[in-house]
């Protein structure tokens, strides 16, 4: 009976052990993956401000030199 017992409580840990792994796992992969989409959405932002700045300063300079 006890060895029954030990034997079933050895596959539960194995079984957790690879659970816990496999959970560990996807979380750093999708951690990553949310810091990939952060950092895109930051640079994209930071380029579309720019090239608001640059239209908007070049409206700037062709309607002072059509003056």
């Amino acid at each position: 009976m006890v060895t029954a017992n030990e034997r079933k409580l050895d596959r539960n840990q194995a079984v957790y052990i690879v659970h816990m792994s496999a959970n560990r796992w996807l979380s750093v992969r999708l951690e990553f993956l949310g810091g990939l989409m952060i950092l895109g959405s930051a640079i994209f932002s930071v380029c579309g401000t720019v090239r608001l700045l640059v239209c908007v300063e070049a409206d700037r300079w062709a309607s002072e030199c059509r003056l």
